[in-house]
Protein backbone atom coordinates (compact mmCIF):
# COMPACT_ATOMS: atom_id res chain seq x y z
CA UNK A 1 0.00 0.00 0.00
CA UNK A 2 1.50 3.35 -1.00
CA UNK A 3 1.13 6.54 0.98
CA UNK A 4 -1.32 9.01 -0.47
CA UNK A 5 -1.11 12.77 -0.10
CA UNK A 6 -2.81 14.01 3.05
CA UNK A 7 -2.19 10.88 5.11
CA UNK A 8 0.04 11.36 8.12
CA UNK A 9 1.10 7.73 8.55
CA UNK A 10 0.65 4.80 6.23
CA UNK A 11 1.39 1.24 7.29
CA UNK A 12 2.57 -1.10 4.58
CA UNK A 13 3.32 -4.82 4.97
CA UNK A 14 5.86 -7.00 3.30
CA UNK A 15 4.91 -10.72 3.34
CA UNK A 16 6.92 -13.95 3.34
CA UNK A 17 8.22 -14.54 -0.11
CA UNK A 18 10.13 -17.77 -0.78
CA UNK A 19 13.50 -16.99 -2.38
CA UNK A 20 14.73 -20.54 -2.52
CA UNK A 21 14.21 -23.70 -0.45
CA UNK A 22 16.42 -22.47 2.43
CA UNK A 23 15.57 -18.75 2.59
CA UNK A 24 12.36 -16.74 2.82
CA UNK A 25 11.72 -13.08 3.33
CA UNK A 26 9.87 -12.09 6.55
CA UNK A 27 6.79 -9.92 6.85
CA UNK A 28 7.71 -6.60 8.48
CA UNK A 29 5.69 -3.42 8.80
CA UNK A 30 7.08 -0.48 6.82
CA UNK A 31 6.27 2.93 8.25
CA UNK A 32 6.03 5.74 5.76
CA UNK A 33 5.80 9.24 7.23
CA UNK A 34 4.55 12.18 5.29
CA UNK A 35 4.34 15.76 6.52
CA UNK A 36 0.89 17.24 6.08
CA UNK A 37 0.83 20.73 4.68
CA UNK A 38 -1.65 23.32 5.95
CA UNK A 39 -3.97 24.25 3.13
CA UNK A 40 -5.75 27.57 3.49
CA UNK A 41 -9.30 27.35 2.16
CA UNK A 42 -9.98 29.32 -0.99
CA UNK A 43 -12.07 32.49 -0.89
CA UNK A 44 -14.73 30.77 -2.96
CA UNK A 45 -15.04 27.91 -0.46
CA UNK A 46 -15.26 30.36 2.44
CA UNK A 47 -17.94 32.49 0.70
CA UNK A 48 -20.08 29.40 0.18
CA UNK A 49 -20.40 29.03 3.98
CA UNK A 50 -20.76 32.69 5.04
CA UNK A 51 -22.01 36.10 3.89
CA UNK A 52 -18.70 37.97 3.84
CA UNK A 53 -15.05 37.18 4.44
CA UNK A 54 -13.57 38.76 7.55
CA UNK A 55 -9.91 39.39 8.37
CA UNK A 56 -9.76 36.34 10.65
CA UNK A 57 -11.41 33.88 8.23
CA UNK A 58 -9.14 31.09 7.08
CA UNK A 59 -6.59 31.77 9.81
CA UNK A 60 -5.16 28.82 11.69
CA UNK A 61 -6.81 28.86 15.16
CA UNK A 62 -3.57 27.69 16.79
CA UNK A 63 -1.90 30.94 15.78
CA UNK A 64 -4.99 33.17 16.02
CA UNK A 65 -5.66 32.49 19.70
CA UNK A 66 -1.99 32.47 20.73
CA UNK A 67 -1.02 35.17 23.19
CA UNK A 68 1.23 37.80 21.63
CA UNK A 69 4.76 37.45 22.89
CA UNK A 70 6.27 40.52 24.46
CA UNK A 71 9.39 41.54 22.63
CA UNK A 72 12.24 41.37 25.07
CA UNK A 73 14.26 44.51 25.34
CA UNK A 74 17.83 44.18 26.43
CA UNK A 75 17.46 45.89 29.77
CA UNK A 76 21.14 45.65 30.66
CA UNK A 77 22.25 47.20 27.37
CA UNK A 78 19.84 50.11 27.87
CA UNK A 79 21.08 50.53 31.44
CA UNK A 80 24.67 50.60 30.15
CA UNK A 81 23.75 53.24 27.57
CA UNK A 82 22.15 55.43 30.24
CA UNK A 83 25.28 55.19 32.41
CA UNK A 84 27.51 56.08 29.46
CA UNK A 85 25.28 59.04 28.50
CA UNK A 86 25.46 60.42 32.02
CA UNK A 87 29.26 59.98 32.22
CA UNK A 88 29.86 61.54 28.79
CA UNK A 89 27.64 64.53 29.60
CA UNK A 90 29.71 65.24 32.70
CA UNK A 91 33.03 64.81 30.89
CA UNK A 92 32.03 67.00 27.94
CA UNK A 93 30.84 69.76 30.30
CA UNK A 94 34.22 69.74 32.08
CA UNK A 95 36.26 69.70 28.86
CA UNK A 96 38.93 72.33 28.14
CA UNK A 97 37.81 72.58 24.51
CA UNK A 98 35.01 75.12 24.21
CA UNK A 99 33.41 73.32 21.26
CA UNK A 100 33.22 70.03 23.18
CA UNK A 101 31.88 71.89 26.21
CA UNK A 102 29.00 73.26 24.13
CA UNK A 103 27.90 69.80 22.93
CA UNK A 104 24.90 68.02 24.47
CA UNK A 105 24.58 64.24 24.57
CA UNK A 106 21.17 63.46 23.08
CA UNK A 107 21.07 59.65 22.94
CA UNK A 108 23.33 56.66 23.44
CA UNK A 109 22.19 53.46 21.70
CA UNK A 110 23.73 50.02 21.28
CA UNK A 111 25.02 49.69 17.72
CA UNK A 112 24.55 46.73 16.96
CA UNK A 113 25.01 45.45 20.52
CA UNK A 114 26.57 46.61 23.76
CA UNK A 115 30.16 46.13 22.51
CA UNK A 116 29.77 49.33 20.48
CA UNK A 117 27.52 52.30 21.23
CA UNK A 118 26.38 55.17 19.05
CA UNK A 119 26.53 58.50 20.87
CA UNK A 120 24.38 61.22 19.31
CA UNK A 121 25.48 64.73 20.26
CA UNK A 122 23.85 67.98 19.23
CA UNK A 123 25.30 71.38 18.51
CA UNK A 124 23.72 74.37 20.21
CA UNK A 125 21.58 76.73 18.15
CA UNK A 126 24.20 79.50 17.86
CA UNK A 127 26.97 77.40 16.28
CA UNK A 128 25.99 77.28 12.60
CA UNK A 129 29.51 78.27 11.53
CA UNK A 130 31.01 75.02 12.92
CA UNK A 131 31.03 72.06 10.55
CA UNK A 132 30.03 68.57 11.62
CA UNK A 133 33.32 67.16 10.38
CA UNK A 134 35.21 69.53 12.69
CA UNK A 135 33.10 68.41 15.65
CA UNK A 136 33.65 64.72 14.75
CA UNK A 137 37.39 65.32 14.45
CA UNK A 138 37.55 66.86 17.93
CA UNK A 139 35.38 64.09 19.37
CA UNK A 140 37.65 61.42 17.89
CA UNK A 141 40.65 63.29 19.31
CA UNK A 142 39.10 63.14 22.78
CA UNK A 143 37.72 59.62 22.33
CA UNK A 144 40.40 58.00 24.50
CA UNK A 145 39.65 60.26 27.45
CA UNK A 146 35.89 59.88 26.94
CA UNK A 147 36.19 56.11 26.87
CA UNK A 148 38.36 56.12 30.00
CA UNK A 149 35.78 58.18 31.88
CA UNK A 150 32.99 55.90 30.63
CA UNK A 151 34.98 52.90 31.92
CA UNK A 152 35.21 54.51 35.36
CA UNK A 153 31.43 55.07 35.40
CA UNK A 154 30.36 51.57 34.37
CA UNK A 155 31.16 48.21 35.90
CA UNK A 156 32.02 46.02 32.94
CA UNK A 157 35.02 43.93 32.00
CA UNK A 158 35.19 45.46 28.52
CA UNK A 159 34.34 49.05 27.73
CA UNK A 160 32.29 49.50 24.56
CA UNK A 161 33.68 51.36 21.57
CA UNK A 162 32.26 54.83 21.04
CA UNK A 163 30.87 55.92 17.68
CA UNK A 164 29.62 59.48 17.30
CA UNK A 165 26.82 61.12 15.36
CA UNK A 166 26.54 64.92 15.28
CA UNK A 167 23.05 66.41 15.04
CA UNK A 168 22.12 70.03 14.46
CA UNK A 169 20.02 71.75 17.11
CA UNK A 170 16.45 70.49 16.99
CA UNK A 171 17.34 67.65 14.63
CA UNK A 172 15.98 64.22 15.53
CA UNK A 173 17.77 61.02 14.67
Amino acid sequence: MLAQAGQALTLSWCFDIPVDSARTLRAVPLHVREIMKYKRPSDRAMLSSCDAIGPDDGVDPRTFFRKPSRQRTNRKALQLCAQIAQALSLVLNESRDELLRSLMVETVEPAPDSTRVLVSVSLPAGTHHVSRSDVLQRLHGACGRLRTEAAAAIHRKRVPELAFCVLASGEVR
